[in-house]
């Protein structure tokens, strides 16, 4: 085997790997993007169920003040704790 064929050798391990590390570079930016993408998308159910969820709430607050009956609390005098000497 001369130098020359070795170079060759050498060339297409180099080319080969190169062609690797771009292709991994491509596949982490697609992948990157993707995840992006679903985080906006997991946002804005977050967002949608939050309103979703406030809305419930006024709606059971409203069914809770007409349902529970009014009660009026009055004001009563305690009596005075005695002392103990008493």
């Amino acid at each position: 085997m001369d130098w020359t064929q070795v170079f060759v050798i050498l060339g297409v391990f180099a080319a080969f790997f190169v062609y690797l590390l771009s292709k991994i570079d491509k596949l982490k930016n697609e992948i990157q993007a993707d995840l992006r993408n679903q985080n906006i998308h997991i946002q804005q159910d977050l967002k949608d169920h939050t309103i979703q969820l406030r809305g419930i709430l006024a709606q059971l607050n409203y069914i809770k003040g007409q349902l529970m009956p009014k009660v009026i609390h009055l004001q009563e005098e305690k009596p005075k704790k005695k002392a103990k000497g008493e």
